[in-house]
């Protein structure tokens, strides 16, 4: 769906219009991309990224194993309901004692989040195994266990 430069190539173009005419929900992940100079992972999140750029996007879900974004990578605590720049700056995600990750794990989410947030979108972090919170989102309401990051918000 991305081409070499990261943009969305002329396939995707045409056919996130067409899932959105269906009532269908573009979910994205991702993928390896191989041309004659090699191979390189496109993740989930620059396909997000492009898409954002491309349509019309109000609201960016991130499906998790955990209930949102913790105030550090030990995930114990209350999980923080919305970030603004002061939140973002005292997190400390990127040493995740968690499993390895390729495509750059919380931290490269939150930095893509707030990319997306000066694009006009919503951003939510939630758990993805908790389908009602999962579902509630997709309807459109704001009022969920998630952490949110308010469209908009200069970073």
């Amino acid at each position: 769906m991305l081409d070499q430069r990261g943009h969305l190539s002329n396939l995707g173009s045409s056919l996130v219009p067409l899932l959105f005419e269906t009532n269908l929900i573009p979910v994205s992940f991702g993928d390896v991309s191989v041309t004659k100079g090699g191979a390189r992972i496109i993740s989930g999140d620059e396909v997000c990224i492009a898409l954002a750029r491309k349509f019309d996007v109000s609201r960016v879900i991130f499906a998790m194993d955990v209930d949102g974004i913790y105030p550090d990578s030990s995930l114990r605590g209350r999980i923080l309901s919305k970030l603004d720049r002061s939140s973002l700056a005292s997190l400390q995600v990127k040493s995740s004692p968690r499993k390895f990750d390729v495509t750059g794990g919380v931290g490269h989410k939150l930095e893509l989040a707030m990319k997306l947030s000066e694009l006009g979108c919503e951003v939510f972090f939630l758990n993805g195994n908790k389908t009602e919170r999962l579902e509630r989102c997709l309807l459109g309401e704001s009022e969920i266990k998630a952490t949110k990051l308010e469209r908009g918000k200069s970073f």
